[in-house]
């Protein structure tokens, strides 16, 4: 019968090239290794090692084996420190895009570490295609977006809306208005949005919504970054439209006014794998419940 121990006993003799310092080093008798070495080629129907009195050399199979040999040893060895993290350490990966790590983190690790106070809680924030992505590779437990997943195998859960702000350059003429705006009082404006944060269904009703009342499509502009966005707007270049969760990076140069309208929200998205078996996901998900963007 093929087990575990025949591969860790086949890569000490590959790597010494010798029965007797291999024994020693795996703590075993001689006779015994060299009974181990025959039940594996036996059981493979081919010869790893050539020996005689005088040397061991591996033969091309058994060079090519004991690179998958070394590989399955190292997946295993992975595989029982992290069942045994699982009962030591509990750890929690959340990923969040640029604007709502900014939102809702410092609501968000008060409740986890009152809740959870042995957790340990790493975070990381990207564009919201790449951290789906970082989901999907197992790079992240749960994402916080407002981007829905079309995925079969990835889960959604919707905490709450979250209002759009227009950016104006502190010399705009609308940036002394109080109160909110309308998307048809920025009917002459070029418009500038983070592309990277802003949902695609989103983006489409802003351009449908444009495109209806005669405006040029090329006057909604799509930015790399929030930060992209910014520099365009504080040069005078559009005014920007943003999700609320980016109110604390505004500049002074910039003045934010709420975006009026029905159906011009983004919904905030705790997403994770389907597969995700933990029995605290529901306390979680009752934290995140608890979180409120800044909205204005």
């Amino acid at each position: 019968m093929f087990e575990l121990r025949h591969l860790r006993y086949f890569v000490a003799v590959a790597e010494e090239l010798n029965f007797t310092r291999a024994a020693e080093r795996l703590h075993t008798a001689q006779p015994s290794l060299s009974q181990q070495i025959r039940t594996l080629e036996a059981y493979l129907g081919i010869q790893l090692l050539a020996r005689n009195r005088r040397k061991v050399e591996l033969t091309p199979a058994g060079l090519r084996f004991l690179d998958e040999a070394r590989l399955a040893l190292a997946q295993t060895e992975k595989a029982v420190i992290r069942a045994r993290e699982g009962d030591q350490i509990e750890r929690l990966r959340l990923g969040f895009t640029h604007g709502l790590i900014v939102a809702l983190l410092p609501q968000l690790r008060p409740l986890l570490r009152t809740t959870f106070p042995q957790m340990q809680i790493t975070t990381q924030s990207m564009p919201a295609p790449d951290l789906e992505q970082a989901l999907k590779d197992d790079e992240v437990d749960l994402i916080f977006s407002n981007t829905p997943s079309k995925e079969y195998d990835v889960t959604s859960h919707r905490l709450f809306g979250q209002s759009l702000i227009a950016a104006f350059p502190h010399s705009h003429p609308e940036a002394a208005v109080p109160g909110g705006i309308s998307l048809a009082a920025l009917a002459t404006e070029k418009i500038i949005v983070d592309a990277t944060s802003m949902s695609a269904g989103l983006l489409h009703r802003l351009a449908g919504d444009r495109e209806e009342q005669g405006i040029p499509l090329d006057t909604l502009c799509e930015a790399g970054n929030f930060f992209e966005a910014l520099g365009h707007v504080l040069s005078g270049d559009g005014i920007g439209l943003f999700e609320s969760s980016f109110l604390r990076l505004m500049p002074s140069g910039v003045v934010p006014r709420k975006l009026d309208g029905p159906g011009l929200q983004l919904d905030v998205i705790v997403l994770h794998r389907s597969g995700l078996a933990t029995a605290k996901l529901g306390k979680l998900l009752q934290i995140f419940q608890k979180i409120n963007v800044l909205q204005s």
